[in-house]
């Protein structure tokens, strides 16, 4: 695919890791059960991608992509070492959803510590320096805060302040309809559960998603997570949707480190769109990107706008090689262009028990931003702004 500036990076008709890794680990492997659900890279270009243990048989749950290519598509290795994937080992890694890279060249991993949907181990935060990939911390989330097992922490979000250690976490739970927000320089958490409004739960109208022909029912609930950038507003914001929805939401990040006292200010969008949306990631001049699932399209809205339908770009949009946005980062370069990278991996599929090893099946996007937008309404104006944008967005 090529279209929109957009072209793939890496595919894989199945995952496998280079040998004699997966051997090591003492774990099984089940061809074509593990697959990409996110994808990063940092600042010496290296691709990391997540495998969660969803079914059985997947043997590391956090890699990096290779140069060497295997029968299914380049071959993997364990990170930071095999020795944090081995088995029943809860100080290692268990399963992985999503990553962050932030400013500071830190590696945020949140372990939901959850195989094939039971929790086998504590949900962790891990650290790792991305310098010299050791660990720098790791904070276990109370067992509470993750409802005793029935919580999936999914997408982790950092907001860095004036320094690397005044920095927060806001991670969204899907299955159990909240947010964990931790606080490293106290090394603190605490949880922000459904407030009034069903602000991260799902919509009865949006739990039945069609992709590419194929029919699933999820329940999911805040999913998309993506910070409005430093300095472009008066104060930061959380943008996020639940995949089981149609709307956008946001709230400001004061609200967010206060609603340990008290519920965050949270406002929706009265626009629905035409799709529910899944992850989400904005660019440095306010350009949000995100997938429109059941159109197979990813789409921009730029933030000064209002959240309106003309505003709502469709960038690309392919049935084949489009099929479900599991994982997108908007990262800079070394040339200090922005690129937006995300990864496609037929969720329908792994849902229905349909994915076949033999076909390409997850996908590694990329294309440069000012490409991308350029002579759309998501291109920036340059104009900063005191606020956002209220005018279509009602409180709850």
């Amino acid at each position: 695919m090529k279209a929109g500036g957009l072209e793939v990076a890496f595919q894989w008709k199945y995952l496998d890791w280079l040998w004699p890794t997966v051997h090591l680990t003492g774990k099984n492997q089940t061809l074509g059960n593990a697959f990409t659900q996110d994808v990063d890279i940092d600042k010496y270009g290296r691709v990391f991608v997540t495998s969660p243990q969803w079914l059985e048989g997947v043997p590391i749950s956090l890699s990096l992509v290779t140069k060497v290519s295997g029968i299914g598509g380049p071959l993997l290795v364990p990170y930071p070492d095999w020795t944090w994937h081995t088995s029943y080992n809860c100080d290692g890694i268990i399963s992985v959803y999503r990553l962050a890279i932030d400013e500071c060249n830190r590696l945020w991993v949140v372990d939901t510590g959850r195989v094939q949907g039971n929790a086998v181990c504590p949900t962790k935060i891990l650290i790792f320096d991305l310098a010299t990939d050791h660990l720098l911390h790791k904070y276990v989330v109370p067992d509470d805060q993750v409802l005793f097992g029935k919580a999936a922490l999914v997408t982790p979000i950092v907001d860095v302040g004036k320094t690397c250690l005044d920095t927060y976490l806001y991670v969204a739970d899907v299955d159990q309809n909240g947010l964990l927000i931790y606080d490293l320089y106290h090394d603190y958490s605490w949880r922000v559960n459904n407030t009034r409004g069903n602000a991260f739960g799902p919509d009865d109208d949006a739990t039945n998603i069609t992709i590419a022909g194929e029919s699933f029912d999820l329940t999911d609930g805040t999913l998309g997570m993506s910070l409005s950038p430093y300095g472009y507003f008066n104060e930061r914001y959380l943008y996020f949707n639940s995949l089981a929805s149609y709307r956008q939401k946001f709230t400001d990040t004061y609200s967010l480190k206060q609603s340990k006292y008290k519920e965050p200010i949270v406002l929706e969008s009265n626009y629905k769109r035409a799709s529910q949306a899944g992850v989400q990631a904005t660019s440095r001049r306010g350009v949000i990107f995100f997938q429109l699932v059941q159109l197979t399209a990813v789409a921009c809205w730029n933030i000064e706008k209002p959240f309106i339908p003309e505003n709502v770009v469709v960038i690309a949009q392919d049935e084949k090689t489009l099929q479900y946005v599991s994982g997108i980062k908007v990262i800079t370069n070394n040339q200090g262009e922005e690129e937006l990278w995300f990864n496609t991996n037929r969720l329908q599929k792994t849902i229905n028990m349909t994915l076949k090893p033999t076909e390409t099946n997850f996908r590694i996007i990329r294309g440069k931003v000012d490409d991308i937008v350029r002579g759309t309404n998501c291109e920036p104006s340059g104009a900063k702004h005191g606020f956002p944008d209220t005018n279509f967005w009602h409180r709850i």
